[in-house]
């Protein structure tokens, strides 16, 4: 009766050591699957930390350059600027001064035009007196010397002012005075070609100014727009630092987890050395009650 009871306890321990070990394992095989998927989870994040800080570090580069190439390009644009301003004011400067020049000698042309009329009415005078030469030979001999002695007048004033220097020549009122109207049309042609020129200078130096200033629109566009992604970096680094929690967080519990794990490998194996000691001491009494209840009979 005694050897029923205690061999029915033995089985009443198994099985529940048995259960225990069972549940044990069961946990075991839980905490090991989840601990697996946390792993995976920390990769996941790590990887995405890894390729979110790497795409902020290429933006925050590429902003830097771009920054810098836009203060290049400010500052170039600048200096260009300025240069073509001051080389578009020398150029008004002399297109004003070929507009007056100009002026002066369509106004010397209109005071040649008015001295030369009474010489053109004289001239038509000493005509009709060649004429009247036929008629009377006293009036031809005077007309003669008259003509002569003008002519030597004017070939006098021709080389006095052929003699001239051709800076003083192109200042003086005498010179001007004495050029041919065939002259002041090709000075003034002349003139106008410069100043076609001129113009033609200054519309290129405004093409050239309305470019830069299209271009430096354009860059400073795409400066604010560069500043717009940046301004979106301290976001980036907040999820990144949220990210770091995060995976300090998961390394931590795979930490108690795996801390857990092998408290209960412990147990478990202080709980299979337990049950054994008692099956071999249960086994020990059985053995000496049988053994004595074979010395009694």
């Amino acid at each position: 009766m005694y050897v029923l009871f205690v061999e029915t306890f033995l089985d009443i321990g198994l099985t529940f050591a048995l259960l225990q070990i069972s549940c044990l394992r069961a946990e075991q095989t839980q905490l090991s699957r989840s601990l697996e998927k946390e792993r995976q989870r920390a990769a996941e994040q790590r990887q995405e930390y890894l390729a979110a800080k790497e795409e902020a570090d290429t933006r925050e580069v590429r902003a830097n350059q771009l920054e810098e190439e836009i203060r290049e390009l400010r500052r170039k644009h600048k200096q260009e600027l300025q240069d073509a301003l001051v080389h578009q004011e020398l150029l008004q400067q002399e297109v004003e001064r070929e507009k007056a020049a100009r002026a002066d000698l369509e106004r010397t042309v209109r005071v040649q035009s008015t001295e030369l009329a009474p010489i053109a009415r004289h001239n038509s005078t000493l005509e009709n007196g060649s004429l009247s030469r036929k008629l009377s030979t006293t009036s031809s001999i005077e007309s003669m010397e008259e003509s002569y002695y003008l002519q030597a007048s004017l070939d006098s004033s021709d080389g006095f002012f052929e003699k001239r220097n051709i800076g003083e020549t192109a200042l003086s009122p005498l010179y001007m005075k004495s050029m041919t109207p065939s002259a002041f049309e090709s000075a003034l042609r002349q003139k106008e070609g410069e100043l076609a020129s001129y113009m033609s200078r200054l519309t290129s130096l405004e093409s050239i100014r309305d470019s830069l200033s299209e271009e430096l629109v354009k860059m400073t566009a795409q400066c604010e727009k560069l500043k717009a992604e940046a301004a979106t970096l301290p976001g980036i680094r907040t999820e990144l630092e949220a990210l770091r929690r995060r995976h300090s967080a998961a390394l931590e519990l795979m930490g108690e987890r795996d801390e857990e794990l092998e408290e209960l490998r412990a147990d478990i194996v202080d709980l299979k050395e337990m049950y054994r000691e008692q099956v071999n001491l249960l086994v020990n009494k059985i053995q000496r009650m049988n053994s004595s209840a074979v010395n009694n009979s």
